[in-house]
């Protein structure tokens, strides 16, 4: 299948030409697919998962299924179009895409927001642009989403990891002064990123973080079962592998002496463990005032210092 085609000097930005079986490269303009035309839209990229044609417009995306011989529109979400291929990309768990709205998952039977809940509509608007990339990296199974492409943007990311379904943010993915290019995979599955601080220059995903990189992690708001009543925190456990000496626990809560704000309290520091194993720290916070009669705790872990692993 291909989309957004010019034949004989007619472009036709809302068809899909088809080949015909096991003649992949051979297309003829009486073998189409029209599922949306007229509608001031063009397609901006083709995807196939699971017995189904994704057709990406710059407004809208239209499920096609082509398990069968005659294909047919099963589905059409507004806006979950892309404005570039390249924030696109496929997954041994489905095909994953970003837009200025949100990343979406689909896995071959339902789309999944897979940022709802865990990072605000304004603070992804104001990050992510219609340059955004998309990429796949194997071997850590984690979607990255860079923030713009262009030669202006920042080399910040989104990460998302697919095992523990959280996300975190990287401010060092690239030194950017050249347009990047889309993401691509090795023969291993290690991500590619065309970009950097010189035209041509290629980035290995996996081998691209730093011992000296900051980073602040936090939960969700933990209401511990009950939104509407408050509790005491009585206990703190954190599993960790590979910490460093400066990686510090926090514990936020609602700040009652103002209208609006936090009061951050102060657990102590991680282990320096470098063994690669697994390691438990308990904090015992059971006579910590402040963290009696609380609605709701978020667990931050931050690493100001840079010495974190």
């Amino acid at each position: 299948y291909v989309g957004n085609i010019k034949v004989n000097g007619r472009t036709y930005g809302d068809r899909v030409l088809k080949s015909p079986i096991f003649q992949y490269d051979v297309f003829t303009e009486n073998a189409f697919i029209d599922v949306a035309v007229n509608d001031g839209d063009s397609i901006t990229a083709l995807e196939a998962y699971s017995d189904r044609l994704l057709e990406f417009k710059r407004k809208s995306l239209y499920i096609i299924n082509i398990s069968k011989e005659l294909e047919f529109l099963e589905d059409v979400r507004v806006g979950a179009g892309v404005e570039n291929p390249a924030s696109v990309t496929k997954t041994p768990f489905g095909v994953v895409w970003a837009n200025q709205t949100g990343c979406f998952l689909y896995d071959g039977e339902n789309i999944s927001q897979l940022h709802m809940g865990k990072i605000a509509d304004s603070e992804w608007n104001a990050n992510i642009t219609a340059n955004v990339i998309v990429g796949y990296d194997l071997p850590s199974r984690q979607i990255i989403i860079l923030w713009d492409g262009s030669s202006s943007g920042t080399g910040n990311a989104y990460v998302y990891t697919l095992d523990t379904q959280s996300w975190h943010t990287i401010t060092d993915i690239l030194t950017q002064s050249a347009n990047a290019t889309n993401m691509v995979n090795t023969s291993n599955g290690e991500l590619l990123i065309g970009a950097g601080s010189a035209t041509g220059e290629v980035s290995v995903y996996a081998t691209r973080l730093a011992d000296t990189s900051n980073f602040d992690m936090r939960t969700g708001h933990l209401s511990l079962g009950n939104p509407g009543t408050k509790k005491n925190l009585l206990n703190v456990k954190v599993r960790f592998k590979n910490s460093g000496s400066g990686v510090k626990v926090n514990i936020i809560v609602d700040d009652a002496a103002a209208s609006i704000g936090e009061d951050t309290i102060a657990l102590g520091t991680l282990t320096n463990d470098t063994s690669g194993n697994l390691v438990t720290k308990e904090f015992d916070t059971s006579t910590t005032t402040t963290l009696k009669g609380q609605y709701w705790f978020v667990v931050q872990i931050t690493d100001e210092e840079g010495t974190g692993t």
